[in-house]
C-alpha cells in the first residue's frame, strides 16, 4: 500500500489523509483508524502530518517577531542551498523555460509553505511546558461486590465499572497514549483521539482501541478473560506480543488463561454487555458462574449445602430485581432451596 512509504510532507499533500483530519466520516474513520493500527511505526509522521494540516488555520498574531524571523532565515538558507547545487538552471528555448519555471514555482510554493508550517509547529513546540514528573497523579476507583458506578476520564472517555473491579489511570494522560489497568470488569466508551492509543492492560493482555465501545471483563478468579467489541475497531494482543487479534465491530475475543492463547469467539450484547445497564443475564449458566455473578452483583456469600443429581444451567433476565427474587425465580430449575441471612446465602440441594 502506498501509504506505507510516505512521509509527513506526502501525507499533508494526500486528499483522503487532510478529510480524515477535517471531517468526520465513518468511513474515512474506519480507513484511518485501521491502518494506523497495522502501521504503527507510522505514528511519529502521522503526528506531524496532522499538525501541518491544523496548522493551515494558525492566526498570524499567534506567532511572535521573532519566531517569523526564524521561519523567513529557514526559507532564506534553503535558497542559498538550492543555488549552490544548482537547482535554478538556465533552459535553451522560451517554451520548455516556461513549462519548467512554472513546475520550479509550484514546487517551491509548496516546499516554503511546509517549511513554514513545520519552523511553526518546531517553535510552537519548544515554547510548550513539559509537565513534571511530580504533577502526574495516578488516580485508582474501586467497587466492592454490590457496587457498580461510572467515570469519566480528563479526555471524554467514559468507563462503567463492574462490582468487585478496579481500574487504575493518570488524571492527565500523557500526549502519546491513553493508558488503563483493570482489574475485573468495565465498559468503555473511548472518546475519539486517532493519534493518542487507548489502551486497556488487564492482566495476561492488552486491549487497544482509538474511539469505540468495548467491554473487557478480566476477574482474577475466572479461567477465561473475554473482550466483547460493540462499536469501532480494536486490537488486542497477550504480554508477549506474540498473539495478535483484530477485532471489528461485534466481534469478540476469549483468552484462556490454562492454554494461553487468544480465540475469536460469538458475541451477544446482553450476555456481555448488559450489566451496565442493570441487567443480570444467564444463558445457560452453570451454578459456579452463577454463584460468582450473584456474589458480585448483590455483595453477599453464598455457600451450598449437598449438591444436584446432575450438573445444572440457568437461563433469566433480571432487571433491578432483589436478590430474594432472583433466587426464587432460578431456585426451582436449579433445583435448590435458599436462605438468606443478611450478606450470607445458603442454596440447599436435598
Amino acid at each position: 500500500m502506498k501509504y506505507e512509504k510516505y512521509k509527513a510532507e506526502e501525507f499533508f499533500q494526500d486528499e483522503n489523509f487532510r478529510k480524515w483530519i477535517l471531517e468526520n466520516d465513518p468511513a474515512i474513520n474506519y480507513f484511518w483508524e485501521k491502518w494506523l493500527l497495522q502501521n504503527p511505526a507510522k505514528k511519529e509522521e502521522i503526528i506531524l502530518a496532522r499538525k501541518m494540516v491544523l496548522g493551515l488555520n494558525f492566526k498570524d498574531d499567534q506567532i511572535t517577531q521573532d519566531q517569523k524571523e526564524a521561519i523567513w532565515q529557514n526559507i532564506k538558507t534553503q535558497q542559498q542551498q538550492e543555488k549552490e547545487h544548482g537547482k535554478i538552471r538556465s533552459i535553451g528555448s522560451s517554451r520548455s523555460r516556461s513549462s519548467r519555471s512554472f513546475a520550479w514555482y509550484f514546487y517551491r510554493a509548496a516546499a516554503i509553505v511546509f517549511i513554514i508550517l513545520t519552523s511553526w509547529i518546531l517553535l510552537k513546540e519548544q515554547q510548550e511546558p513539559v509537565l513534571p514528573i511530580e504533577q502526574v497523579k495516578l488516580i485508582e476507583k474501586e467497587n466492592p461486590p454490590g457496587q457498580r458506578s461510572r467515570i469519566y476520564l480528563s479526555d471524554g472517555t467514559v468507563v462503567y465499572l463492574n462490582a468487585n473491579s478496579k481500574i487504575s489511570y493518570q488524571e492527565n494522560f500523557e500526549p502519546g497514549q491513553r493508558l488503563v489497568h483493570l482489574s475485573g470488569e468495565a465498559f468503555f466508551q473511548v472518546a475519539k483521539d486517532s493519534l493518542r492509543p487507548f489502551t486497556v492492560m488487564s492482566g495476561e493482555l492488552s486491549t487497544t482501541a482509538l474511539g469505540t465501545q468495548f467491554n473487557v471483563a478480566a476477574f482474577s478468579g475466572e479461567d477465561v478473560v473475554k473482550i466483547n467489541l460493540l462499536e469501532g475497531m480494536v486490537e488486542v494482543k497477550d504480554q508477549t506480543n506474540q498473539q495478535r487479534l483484530i477485532l471489528d465491530e461485534k466481534q469478540a475475543v476469549h483468552y484462556k488463561k490454562e492454554l494461553q492463547e487468544l480465540q475469536k469467539a460469538a458475541f451477544n450484547y446482553a450476555e456481555a454487555i448488559a450489566w451496565k445497564d442493570g441487567i443480570l443475564y444467564f444463558k445457560k449458566t452453570t451454578l459456579k458462574q452463577v454463584i460468582s455473578q450473584l456474589e458480585r452483583w448483590y455483595g453477599v456469600q453464598i455457600s451450598v449445602s449437598g449438591s444436584p443429581e446432575k450438573p445444572k444451567v440457568i437461563s433469566g433476565r433480571f432487571e433491578n430485581e432483589s436478590l430474594e427474587n432472583v433466587l426464587q425465580s432460578i431456585s426451582f430449575p436449579g433445583g435448590f432451596s435458599f436462605e438468606i441471612d443478611g450478606k450470607k446465602v445458603e442454596l440447599n440441594y436435598k
